[in-house]
């Protein structure tokens, strides 16, 4: 957000007789909302017989809504009937900060009115010791203090470390790990430190440019650094698709064919499918850029997206551009659907030898090996073949902004966490070396 005033785009019907009716309407609702609640406190403040637990959280949860609207409505109602759909900076932090804290507070304190009720229902004869005043109060100053934390650590943590800091952090501690531990000195993991630092990569070629067009309000990109910008997207994102499938052959070897596993995935063998890996993005990548930067560009010099990339650089260029639509088609359906089937294929193979294990202990631990991998796989690749296996007919920017935040933003800070929580060798190496 700038650090001006900016524009609420509240989308109301344009008559000024409905905007007073809604106006009038929210105005009666707000007060109704207002007074109920405070009649609830007066009522049960003032009654002896309601000092009980149930209804001094109910005077919490009373008092709690009464703020949680007057946080929002009243400057929903005066937009509608002043016309002034304006707000400050400070304004709309104060809002959303309000908005998160008295949320956040109502869940525990919800959970809280649960199990005042379970108490009083299924443990009667304990009830009076269960819920005593001490815990009663507890609990909803609990309730408040979770609320009030969580929203000033989430505000603090999303403004002082945003998605590079946890991405190049959670993907340096897999490369650090697999190294520092020999046991973790597999094939397996020769291709998770490879993913890892294909990720830091990743995320390093859009995402600072994205922050600094954000907090500057300078949007602007050189020739060159497009150029450059895109060539790394298609280089890293080529070689992601074959490095994927590349971990999935390593699994199916090692699951399908266990006894064959050292000779058929030994060192030479997992390094050229690695080198292989990088190599075909490199080359794919250069083609494309090399196709799409020689082209004339004669219309709007901006680009709808967050960085640079073919599908809307396209859209600027004069003349005609089928045949590079074609060429990013062919190399979509070539560095997608064909990696995706081989990752296919070798975990049909992995599933049926799992499924025919006889110790449910073996199965559950190999379904836990892959389960990564293939949730990897699911996020990366689907979010790339709606980007680029569409028809040209069916661009629509928004969508295609909205995947591209999601395959280089959102995957790379998720895969370290995957592969991190989800593995067993990778935690010990971690307890291991915090031991050490």
């Amino acid at each position: 957000l700038p650090l001006w005033n900016h524009i609420m785009m509240g989308k109301y019907l344009p008559s000024l007789i409905l905007f007073w009716v809604f106006g009038q309407l929210f105005l009666v609702t707000y007060i109704v909302i207002l007074a109920g609640n405070l009649l609830i406190i007066v009522l049960t403040l003032a009654d002896p017989a309601l000092h009980t637990p149930m209804y001094f959280f109910l005077r919490n949860l009373s008092f709690l809504e009464m703020c949680y609207t007057s946080v929002n409505v009243p400057k929903m109602l005066w937009n509608l009937l002043s016309g002034d759909k304006t707000i400050s900076f400070i304004g709309c932090a104060v809002q959303t900060y309000f908005t998160f804290f008295l949320g956040g507070s109502e869940c525990f304190l919800l959970a809280s009115m649960a199990y005042d009720r379970y108490a009083a229902i299924c443990k009667p004869l304990h009830y009076p010791v269960v819920m005593n005043r001490k815990v009663s109060t507890g609990l909803a100053a609990g309730s408040w203090l979770s609320g009030l934390l969580i929203t000033t650590i989430t505000g603090f943590f999303l403004l002082c470390f945003s998605d590079i800091p946890i991405t190049l952090a959670g993907n340096l501690l897999i490369i650090v790990l697999t190294l520092a531990d020999p046991a973790l000195h597999t094939p397996m993991y020769f291709f998770l430190r490879n993913l890892s630092f294909l990720e830091m990569c990743y995320t390093s070629v859009n995402v600072p440019k994205m922050l600094w067009n954000l907090v500057s309000g300078d949007k602007t990109i050189s020739f060159i650094g497009c150029a450059v910008q895109t060539y790394f997207t298609f280089f890293l994102g080529g070689s992601e698709c074959f490095l994927l499938a590349s971990m999935a052959y390593d699994r199916y070897a090692a699951i399908c064919k266990p006894l064959h596993y050292p000779v058929v995935m030994n060192r030479k063998v997992s390094t050229g499918l690695a080198a292989g890996s990088w190599l075909s993005g490199l080359l794919m990548s250069f083609g494309h850029t090399s196709m799409v930067f020689t082209l004339p560009f004669c219309r709007s010099h901006e680009i709808n997206h967050f960085f640079c990339d073919i599908p809307p650089l396209l859209k600027l260029a004069c003349g005609d551009t089928s045949s590079n639509e074609m060429a990013v088609f062919m190399a979509a359906l070539f560095f997608g659907t064909f990696p995706f089937m081989l990752i296919l294929m070798s975990y049909v193979c992995i599933i049926s030898t799992i499924l025919r294990m006889p110790s449910r202990e073996g199965r559950r631990k190999f379904f836990s090996t892959c389960s990564s991998h293939l949730m990897v796989v699911t996020l990366f690749y689907g979010s790339t073949c709606i980007m680029y296996l569409k028809p040209n007919s069916s661009y629509t920017p928004d969508t295609d902004k909205f995947l591209s935040l999601f395959y280089t933003v959102i995957t790379p800070m998720l895969n370290p966490i995957i592969y991190s929580l989800r593995n067993k060798e990778v935690k010990g190496a971690f307890w291991r070396m915090e031991y050490d």
